[in-house]
């Protein structure tokens, strides 16, 4: 538990440049989710994406959540939402917000809704973790990202998506955006740490938010990036072994729902 306590402080308070909120690979652009889903037409996992997308929430301010049920339980990273997580009452003034995104017609805001946190549920620092419930606004059936259970779900070398707000410190720059891009090392069963490495591009806004399958499942959430880590770490990249020092690490999602939420 002190080798744990001690590397979930290292990801928090690298003291030299690695620390980052947002690393930028050159994959390509942040897209617009009708964009981006206009990129999967005739894909057969294109409509569970959409799905999945429609989960993810606004934390005005701060970073990004995802709900990932129906009846309006949410998951996001612990530092999002530390200062507001201890009682009830704080949990209530998350300012929450669902549908902040452009639409296909190039509107912004038309299913805007407002959600409030009714209870935390799981509060944990270790593994940087929040899971709370959200009240479901009378006759809305609130849109979720199915989450991946199965602990070989997730795998070096698969392509994976990025859904968030990586602009959600500005509200009026900080729309629902997607990138992509590759899982590169994945160690669910790490004695400190569970976690995986991608190389998506993000922002200081994506903490928290979803790392999702091409599928549509909810395999991760967006947790650090590091900048500059020195001695580098053996990656698969392309296939190849590769040794990297700049990377992003999400914390995988059948790790955490089978440790916090295991029914």
């Amino acid at each position: 538990m002190l080798r744990k306590f001690v590397l979930v402080l290292w990801f928090f308070c690298l003291p030299w440049p690695g620390y980052a909120l947002d690393v930028s690979f050159g994959n390509g652009a942040f897209f617009d989710p009708p964009q981006f889903l206009e990129m999967l037409r005739g894909n057969s996992s294109r409509d569970a994406v959409e799905r999945a997308l429609a989960g993810v929430v606004l934390i005005g301010g701060r970073a990004s959540g995802v709900l990932i049920s129906p009846d309006g339980l949410m998951i996001t990273a612990r530092h999002t939402v530390e200062d507001l997580s201890f009682t009830n009452a704080d949990c209530a003034r998350i300012p929450l917000f669902l549908g902040h995104e452009i639409a296909e017609d190039g509107s912004r805001d038309t299913g805007l809704r407002r959600l409030v946190c009714d209870h935390i549920l799981v509060n944990e620092y270790a593994d940087d973790f929040i899971l709370m419930k959200v009240r479901v606004p009378e006759g809305i059936q609130l849109p979720f990202a199915p989450p991946e259970r199965d602990v070989v779900g997730i795998e070096a070398g698969m392509r994976a998506y990025a859904v968030g707000y990586p602009h959600a410190l500005n509200y009026s720059r900080g729309v629902k955006k997607v990138s992509l891009g590759p899982v590169v090392l994945y160690r669910p069963y790490d004695d400190e740490l569970p976690h995986f490495l991608h190389l998506i591009d993000t922002e200081g806004g994506s903490s928290g938010g979803a790392i999702l399958s091409e599928q549509g499942k909810l395999v991760g959430l967006h947790f650090r990036g590091v900048r500059d880590y020195g001695p580098g770490v053996k990656v698969l990249v392309d296939g190849k072994q590769t040794l990297i020092h700049r990377f992003n690490v999400a914390l995988p999602v059948p790790y955490l729902l089978k440790k916090y939420l295991p029914n």
